[in-house]
């Protein structure tokens, strides 16, 4: 059974998104971060002044008020102290898809991802600089290798901090798989389609993880958008399980 199966959240989120289509005309925007206004007489964790963000599946987040109903399209919390409204603003999509992601990919390895070798190409994308900040300070990861463009090798360590990552791969430069080593790395997090060209990377005999987040089946699509065309579907498939079977060449379990 593919570990990587199920993500809650997000299932149930894109789920209400389907059954409760935009409205229009439509105010743009999913992230938000913000001050309450006011609120309704059954909230009790939240009050008029407090500082939040998160994520409206209903959009409208561009917009000087913003309306949340009790439902499954929302999510909100309080905004830590140290950050402001535009950075706590470009977190709550991206913070979900990788506390989803390297969830599920803890609960699937013997053990979690304490002490691990973890891989993340593209360092600073979005989601891989979020990734990289939460794999050892929250997962216990024991070594975590990246890579960026040789612009961007000096500024890792001063973006996101000392002690993050191990080892920093320039790609135009290093051949990653060499600098790495073969049968090194226990998970893999694909944020830009690089899986295929580093599965020597994994440790074989299906103890190594890749869990890519630049798509899904078209089984698993169908699920969540009944409406999807049925040649979308096949294609999808078609991809998904020849990736499946690249990655099971090399004795390496694969999920999107």
């Amino acid at each position: 059974m593919n570990p990587f199966r199920k993500a809650p959240l997000f299932r149930s989120l894109i789920s209400y998104s389907y059954n409760n289509p935009p409205r229009f005309p439509l105010i743009l925007g999913n992230d938000y971060a913000g001050t309450v206004h006011s609120t309704g007489t059954s909230v009790t964790t939240f009050s008029p002044g407090d500082r939040v963000f998160g994520l409206n599946l209903h959009g409208s987040a561009c917009a000087s008020y913003l309306l949340l109903t009790p439902s499954v399209g929302h999510t909100i919390s309080l905004i830590p102290p140290s950050l402001s409204f535009p950075i706590a603003a470009s977190l709550p999509c991206i913070s979900q898809s990788i506390i989803t992601a390297i969830s599920q990919a803890n609960a699937s390895l013997p053990g979690g991802l304490k002490g691990k070798t973890v891989f993340v190409p593209a360092g600073l994308s979005g989601t891989g600089s979020l990734a990289l900040q939460v794999l050892r300070r929250v997962y216990g990861a024991g070594k975590v290798i990246t890579t960026v463009s040789t612009p961007k090798v000096s500024l890792l360590a001063s973006l996101l901090g000392d002690g993050i990552v191990d080892q920093v791969i320039d790609y135009q430069k290093q051949n990653v798989v060499k600098e790495i080593g073969k049968g090194k790395v226990d998970f893999m997090l694909d944020t830009h389609f690089l899986a295929m060209s580093y599965l020597e990377v994994m440790r074989g005999e299906g103890k190594g993880l890749v869990l890519s987040l630049t798509g899904k089946s078209g089984s698993h699509l169908k699920e969540d958008w009944p409406e999807t065309p049925w040649w979308l579907v096949k294609i999808l498939d078609w991809v998904d399980a020849l990736f499946v079977w690249r990655a099971g060449r090399w004795g390496v379990i694969y999920g999107m």
